[in-house]
């Protein structure tokens, strides 16, 4: 059997990909004219594997379908307001509109990153953004605490994603946090490099958590070497 390697371990550099890893279909852009969505309708609210929210297909006869992440409230059958918002708590049904005709306080989630359309923020479970203020050309938004300064151009979906709590829930079972961290790219579980064998870590390899070498190592060791507090200025309790 070969070493587990980091990148192994991350999904990277190697040729297994797994199957929650694939897409059954992509989110679809804000068309170029938002007139162009006029007509749409919810025909049914569908899931993805690698999305928390629910996606609300749109149809429209003799028109392709497209998806978007629904709102909080929203209901099959109804269609797409592209009307401008009269008060902060008017997010019923799926209502798309630009920054600039909104009020201070509104919630917004699927924000364009540019002008060009091809990127979109907050489309998660769990994250959407508030109009903060609305300056000369610019609205600035608070997520999580930051501000993100954006162009006022730019187009969004009313409301809170579908979900809103998903990231607050805890991960029941360790199999959803392998495939949750595995599908990102990141290493479940950490193991400590003490309780390795001594071929991964030079602090493993012993029956006792007991630490076989000096922990000390130069901050010009290499990579495998180094390991433990590196250059420390001093080590153990203040006396």
């Amino acid at each position: 059997m070969g070493r587990l390697t980091s990148p192994q371990k991350k999904g990277k550099l190697s040729s297994y990909t797994g199957r929650f890893l694939k897409k059954e279909f992509p989110l679809s852009a804000f068309p170029v004219d938002l007139n162009q969505l006029q007509g749409y309708k919810v025909d049914k609210f569908l899931t993805l594997k690698n999305n928390n929210s629910v996606i609300a297909k749109l149809v429209k006869e003799g028109e392709l379908s497209k998806y978007y992440v629904a709102p909080l409230g929203c209901t099959i059958g109804s269609f797409v307001d592209l009307e401008p918002l009269e008060s902060p708590s008017s997010t019923k049904g799926l209502r798309i509109s630009l920054l600039r005709s909104l009020k201070v306080g509104t919630c917004v989630y699927n924000v364009e990153f540019n002008e060009a359309g091809s990127k979109h923020m907050f489309r998660t479970g769990g994250t959407h953004a508030k109009v903060l203020a609305i300056g000369p050309k610019t609205i600035i938004l608070v997520h999580k605490g930051r501000t993100i300064k954006v162009n006022e151009n730019l187009r969004c979906i009313v409301g809170v994603p579908s979900a809103g709590g998903k990231l607050l829930k805890p991960l029941a079972r360790a199999g959803h946090a392998y495939k949750k961290f595995h599908a990102k790219g990141k290493k479940y579980v950490r193991v400590s490099g003490n309780a390795k064998e001594i071929i991964y870590c030079p602090g493993g390899g012993s029956n006792k958590r007991k630490r076989g070498i000096n922990m000390c190592v130069s901050r010009n060791a290499p990579a495998g070497r180094k390991y433990g507090n590196i250059a420390p200025k001093r080590t153990g309790k203040k006396k």
